[in-house]
């Protein structure tokens, strides 16, 4: 098979794929698989068809074991208590906190039965719970998500039942243990850094929120910050990606030159211990798409070096992918995923191969970097945001690498502390400059319809 047909059977491949999973949550029933029935006379005719419409029911069906659970019959139950385990913070405000929670167990008229699914459990005040917590929830109070209120409103209960969670509730939370001793070694390490963090930063509160949110991720991003970040087109950059963890791989490397000598005897060392800190980093982080996304992509390479194989930039990402839909499919329809996918993309198809003419240019290969990345973004930051920042590139070319340096300096504080007052010099340069350059950075608004994404995608 030429490089051709394989580029062709692997686009093939992931179209289909991706397309059962629109399928299914378009229509939310297996009985879209019938129209394919029409195609099977022909299949023995085209291999190239027979793959398409293959992983096109690949889709669809692993969409409906994904979705498929007792979950949405809970209402019937009559539950009185349910105990879980707490996967992510998804509301924290001063007046409420709110969660998911993978469901283990619940107990309904006295009789206690396994159960299957994730809910939202609401709790009044501000509180924080670990993830990997158990907590049992008693005097349960259940009710449907619900729908919008107005016409233009963000439709949550359409956005969680693309996550196969359909009900909230509230009720008396009691904590339990942990769910594995990985999630408790987690929460310690996770707590001892924002420990940290909190004695050397307490009199300056923006550059607190700046570097816990760029190093170990915040449910939610300080308002100030996500504004500022819209503003000059970095919020990326505010993100936990695979920018962030391409530097951290950098300072590890740095790192390991002192054992050159260990790492030429035994090639496979560094790969193993960085995959090790990768995956490790990432249950720090709670697990997040972009994280996920790049560490993924970083496996694929790593394992290209434990068993001597290439794997070239554009497999990698059809893989992370595959791999991520495989365990998620619903995450095709959320924002982050798909600007961490195209990004990287546009970074593998253009970056690498035009970065040959710039090798020597420092300034200029970031320049490439840059560009490459927010030419394949564009079109769906307009289509979901319906807006852009002129200035985004420039400030690009500028907050990339100052990000990169930051993240690299946080890290030596997290073990020497001698490092801190560098850092909060280099936290506090960071958003001044942000916000100087945020006053040249006009946001322009455009209205961007789906046709005009593909048409987009399509040129590109």
């Amino acid at each position: 098979m030429g490089d051709f047909e394989r580029d062709f059977s692997i686009i093939s491949a992931i179209t289909g794929f991706i397309s059962g999973i629109f399928l299914y949550y378009s229509f939310s029933n297996l009985f879209i698989l019938y129209p394919f029935a029409l195609f099977l006379p022909f299949l023995k005719y085209s291999k190239k068809l027979a793959l398409f419409i293959f992983f096109i029911i690949a889709g669809i069906t692993l969409s409906f074991l994904k979705s498929a659970g007792d979950v949405s019959d809970i209402s019937r139950s009559g539950i009185e208590e349910v105990e879980g385990v707490i996967l992510s913070k998804y509301k924290d405000t001063p007046f409420s906190s709110g969660y998911v929670v993978r469901i283990k167990k619940v107990k309904s008229d006295g009789e206690e039965k396994n159960f299957k699914g994730k809910i939202l459990l609401e709790i009044k005040g501000k509180r924080d719970i670990e993830r990997g917590r158990i907590v049992e929830i008693k005097n349960v109070k259940l009710k449907v998500i619900s729908p919008p209120k107005n016409p233009g409103d963000i439709d949550f209960r359409n956005y969680w039942k693309r996550k196969n969670i359909f009900f909230e509730c509230e009720g008396d939370v009691y904590l339990k243990e942990y769910s594995s001793f990985l999630s408790f070694l987690i929460s310690k390490i996770r707590k001892r850094i924002k420990t940290k963090i909190e004695k050397y930063f307490r009199y300056c509160p923006e550059e607190k929120e700046l570097i816990e949110t760029i190093t170990i991720g915040k449910e939610k991003i300080p308002r100030f910050l996500k504004e500022i970040g819209i503003k000059t087109g970095t919020y990326h950059l505010l993100v936990i990606s695979g920018i962030h963890l391409s530097f951290i791989l950098l300072l590890l490397k740095i790192l390991f030159l002192p054992f050159q000598r260990i790492n030429n005897t035994h090639p496979k060392l560094f790969p193993f211990l960085s995959l090790v800190f990768l995956w490790l980093y990432a249950e720090i982080t709670g697990f997040r798409i972009p994280v996920i996304r790049a560490v993924l992509m970083f496996t694929f390479f790593f394992f290209g070096e434990l068993f001597e194989r290439d794997i070239d930039g554009i497999s990698s990402i059809i893989m992370a992918a595959f791999t991520f839909l495989l365990f998620s499919p619903s995450s095709i329809f959320d924002v982050s995923f798909q600007l961490s996918f195209f990004a990287t993309l546009g970074i593998v198809l253009f970056y690498r191969k035009f970065k040959k003419y710039f090798q020597k240019n420092v300034i200029f290969s970031i320049i490439l970097l840059t560009i490459s990345a927010q030419i394949f973004v564009f079109p769906l930051i307009l289509y979901h945001f319906g807006n852009f920042s002129i200035g985004g590139i420039f400030n690009n070319i500028i907050f990339v690498p100052f990000t990169g340096i930051i993240v690299i300096f946080s890290f030596l504080f997290f073990f020497i502390p001698f490092f801190s007052i560098f850092v909060e010099f280099l936290l506090s340069f960071y958003l001044k400059s942000l916000v100087f350059f945020s006053s040249f950075s006009p946001l322009i608004q455009i209205s961007f319809s789906i046709f005009s994404l593909i048409l987009s995608y399509t040129i590109i």
